[in-house]
């Protein structure tokens, strides 16, 4: 029953990335003491299951309805029921090993899906960052995923406006091509986590890296950096919890913006365009009184 009330829950949980995370935390929790799956019928409910525990075998029937769906809801995403399965997607791409993750999967995510938020953006990185790091933990190599595939979404990842975070995050994703990563030139540098983030990030793949001369191109050259990244090395780098603000759930809120693309596509359709605008600002700035 818990089971199952969890599941119903984090159905529920749209637009909410942190509330569907602890969420998803707890779930993993309770299912390490049972494991209905042969009483789940549907597939979602099935999917989140195996996104919470460790499921080592092959989902191939599960996967091919995982790729039909995402071509199907390819971006925009119109509503918040459609976004919270991509991240049931997500999560469930996380829990398979490297050698075992879906290599279309990916390379459909990794073309169609960057870029729909800092959040999906993130989970997307984690994804392939495994995936092609894993040798260098002494885990079996995906051998489906060639290395022309990687170098095609390794310059997809570049052409894409991301955040800083993410930037970082997808660091190690160019460990051992001969692309330069996205610059980190512009982060704000602090004691906070997500500097630490940066830290380990940059570290990883200067280790790496087969190109000093990238490494030097993409850090930033501040002097606050500098000074972190000697702290970080020498391990007295320390979080300073003043500067990092508190975050609450409904500060984790993503907000839906695919009504744009509704108005883009009637202004496009609209006889009187200029009388179409005319209408649209009239009705915003009633929204601000």
């Amino acid at each position: 029953m818990k089971v199952q009330k969890t599941i119903e829950l984090i159905k529920r949980s749209y637009g909410q990335p942190i509330l569907f995370h602890r969420l998803h935390c707890h779930l993993a929790y309770i299912l390490g003491k049972s494991n209905p799956l042969h009483e789940v019928l549907d597939d979602w409910s099935r999917m989140l299951i195996f996104s919470a525990t460790r499921n080592r075998g092959q989902n191939q029937g599960l996967e091919g309805k995982i790729l039909s769906f995402l071509k199907e809801i390819r971006p925009p995403m119109n509503d918040k029921e459609t976004r919270l399965k991509l991240w049931i997607v997500l999560y469930y791409m996380r829990s398979r090993s490297p050698s075992q993750a879906n290599h279309l999967v990916i390379f459909e995510l990794v073309s169609n899906f960057m870029g729909d938020s800092a959040f999906v953006d993130g989970l997307i990185l984690s994804i392939l960052c495994g995936v092609i790091t894993c040798s260098n933990f002494g885990l079996e190599r995906n051998k489906k995923l060639r290395n022309d595939t990687i170098v095609y979404l390794l310059e997809v990842i570049k052409g894409k406006s991301l955040d800083g975070l993410n930037r970082a995050i997808a660091l190690p994703c160019y460990i051992d091509h001969g692309i330069e990563p996205p610059s980190l030139r512009d982060l704000s540098i602090g004691n906070d986590v997500q500097t630490l983030i940066v830290l380990e990030n940059v570290c990883f793949y200067a280790k790496y890296s087969k190109s000093v001369e990238f490494v030097k191109r993409i850090v930033p050259d501040k002097v606050s950096f500098v000074d972190c990244l000697k702290r970080f090395i020498s391990r007295s780098f320390c979080v300073d919890k003043r500067e990092d603000s508190e975050c609450t759930i409904a500060d984790g809120v993503i907000e839906s913006f695919s009504i744009l693309d509704d108005i883009r596509k009637a202004y496009k359709e609209a006889r009187d365009k200029k009388k179409f605008v005319s209408k649209i600002i009239e009705f915003t700035m009633e929204l601000d009184k």
